[in-house]
């Protein structure tokens, strides 16, 4: 399939709050990694690997994963879910505050995963690595999954780039904050 919402959306996400921060001026106190996997349709091919090999000593204070943020048919809104029990929804909740905080008119919620959000089972994408090794992760994603999911049709015609946008800026404004703290 094409891919132009899955996932090419949150592939642009990373590039644009990468380019943000470093265009910021902000100097972070600790390291950020902008990482993209390969392979999460297969069994989180990539995730898997690059979690099962962080190196002794290497503290990872959490993991933002945007899979799926482009859907045309959503409008401006947004989902952060986090593991039952609470592991992420601290960065989860952050995200929130800061659509709230800058304005940027995204409807967003923190959630607790279930296995009643279609699509959205938290195993299942590439925050689930690092959640199995007990590091805070939130999964973003559009509030109405795309019908074109999987399909040929997944086109950039129906992508909502101020969606992208808005999501790009409460995690720029996320990974900023951590990073500095």
């Amino acid at each position: 399939a094409p891919g132009a919402d899955d996932n090419a959306s949150g592939t642009v996400l990373v590039m644009e709050v990468a380019r943000a921060l470093k265009e910021s001026g902000i100097t972070p106190k600790a390291s950020i990694e902008f990482i993209t996997f390969s392979g999460e349709e297969q069994g989180l091919v990539g995730s898997e690997y690059y979690a099962a090999n962080i190196p002794a000593g290497k503290t990872v204070k959490g993991v933002i994963n945007s899979d799926m943020i482009g859907n045309k048919s959503g409008g401006d809104c947004a989902e952060f879910l986090y593991l039952r029990g609470g592991l992420g929804s601290a960065l989860s909740a952050k995200i929130v505050e800061a659509n709230s905080i800058y304005s940027l008119g995204l409807s967003v919620t923190s959630k607790e995963a279930n296995e009643s959000i279609p699509g959205a089972v938290i195993t299942r994408s590439d925050q689930w690595p690092f959640l199995a090794k007990g590091i805070p992760a939130t999964f973003g994603m559009e509030c109405v999954m795309s019908p074109e999911y999987h399909s040929p049709d997944d086109k950039m015609n129906l992508i909502n780039f101020s969606q992208i946008t808005k999501i790009a800026k409460a995690v720029a404004a996320v990974t900023a904050s951590i990073s500095t703290e």
